[in-house]
């Protein structure tokens, strides 16, 4: 929770910082069955930067293009590509990147996946970082693991509090304020 004044977009950043942080200690393989998410497509770019840079490392610039290993977002249908088609909102992983060419593998269940290959061009209109999405996006998926970053909004309401809290199968963090959390009551599911 995070501490009475200290509702800044700053201090959840730092707060998911910490978490994530605490979090790569076990192992980078949380990255798959763990979701990040946020109401806010502005905070979602600002936390994707900040997870980029703990499991990156500091050598890479917060805006540099995709590299291997990374989690993406599809952000639109694409039903012509080879290996696919692939799905608006699918979370997939970067397996290869060779002659600005971006290959990224999108796991639908145990058995089953598409593997595509996007050019640089078509990379930067289709996907985006995926360590955190917005609960809008998230919206008809589920997570092993859900970090819930809600800040004081008057977008937060109880409607997409539940949204947020209903992603997780297993373990659900949320890092907010009281007063976010109150907000969301107030708005009730306006």
């Amino acid at each position: 929770m995070i501490e009475p004044g200290e509702s800044s977009n700053e201090a959840l950043i730092e707060t998911s910082r910490d978490v994530l942080e605490k979090l790569k200690g076990i192992s980078r393989s949380i990255i798959p069955s763990t979701q990040v998410i946020c109401p806010l497509k502005g905070l979602a770019n600002d936390i994707n930067s900040a997870i980029r840079q703990i499991f990156l490392g500091n050598g890479i610039e917060p805006e540099s293009i995709y590299t291997t290993g990374e989690k993406v977002i599809q952000l639109s249908n694409d039903y012509k590509i080879g290996g696919g088609p692939v799905y608006n909102g699918e979370i997939g992983e970067i397996t290869s990147v060779k002659h600005n060419e971006y290959t990224i593998k999108y796991v639908r269940t145990d058995n089953e996946h598409a593997i595509i290959t996007y050019s640089e061009g078509k990379a930067l209109r289709n996907i985006s970082y995926g360590y955190c999405i917005t609960i809008h996006k998230a919206q008809g998926s589920e997570y092993d693991n859900v970090i819930a970053v809600l800040p004081e909004t008057r977008m937060l309401d109880l409607r997409l509090l539940y949204t947020a809290v209903t992603r997780a199968r297993k373990k659900l963090i949320i890092i907010s304020s009281e007063k976010a959390i109150a907000m969301a009551h107030e708005n009730g599911f306006f």
